[in-house]
């Protein structure tokens, strides 16, 4: 509880706002079967984080594959005019091409789709941009995935989150393992939580460094 704690006075939101997995790989994982019917199809931009599709064919739906928009207008418009599967996987900022989308952007396509709608942040902390999980109380179909393993450098220790809708929290805690994050995990992940200044200043480290070798 005391993860969700933090994460949620990280977040401005409630615990019931936040499930934990082992890693955010779990928690995609997880996301796949409690989003997704037998006969429904699993979304995801090409190209983009490679899990994705491994994920998809795991699950044994179909792969509902786009091209990366090149724009922020462009992937405005996009569920606008098209049939959108259960659940759609959005990196932001997308890995492996660092594309970053508006949250504007992000808000005009969960505003136009019925999908299950992931916003991966797994690299967010090195942008400038808000995170979408201020988007979520807007959007009852919106969830943001966030992980340990990037801004914090604590990738061994395999802690990842989403924070989301209420209803949508509640279908994963439904299916998870009983104990799926280890105490160690969370006596490092609640000392890491607790020293945000740390990991600020790691990203201004890390984010020197990928100026520096551009």
């Amino acid at each position: 509880i005391r993860i969700r704690e933090l994460l949620a006075e990280q977040h401005g939101c409630t615990i019931d706002n936040i499930f934990v997995g082992n890693g955010s790989d779990e928690v995609l994982s997880l996301a796949t079967e409690a989003y997704t019917e037998n006969d429904g199809a699993i979304g995801f931009f090409n190209p983009s984080y490679s899990l994705y599709p491994v994920l998809t064919d795991i699950r044994d739906v179909k792969q509902a594959e786009f091209p990366l928009p090149a724009s922020s207008e462009e992937l405005a418009q996009l569920s606008k005019n098209t049939k959108m599967p259960d659940l759609f996987f959005l990196t932001n900022p997308n890995a492996p091409t660092s594309t970053i989308f508006s949250l504007e952007a992000l808000e005009e396509f969960c505003k136009n789709t019925s999908s299950v709608v992931i916003v991966d942040e797994a690299y967010g902390d090195f942008s400038n941009q808000k995170s979408a999980t201020t988007l979520i109380d807007k959007y009852p179909n919106l969830l943001v995935c966030r992980t340990l393993s990037k801004s914090y450098s604590l990738a061994g220790i395999r802690l990842g989150y989403l924070v989301g809708n209420v209803e949508l929290i509640e279908a994963l805690y439904k299916i998870k393992d009983s104990y799926n994050v280890n105490m160690l995990t969370q006596v490092a992940a609640i000392a890491a939580l607790e020293d945000l200044d740390w990991m600020k200043e790691n990203c201004k480290r890390i984010c020197a460094t990928r100026d520096r070798i551009k």
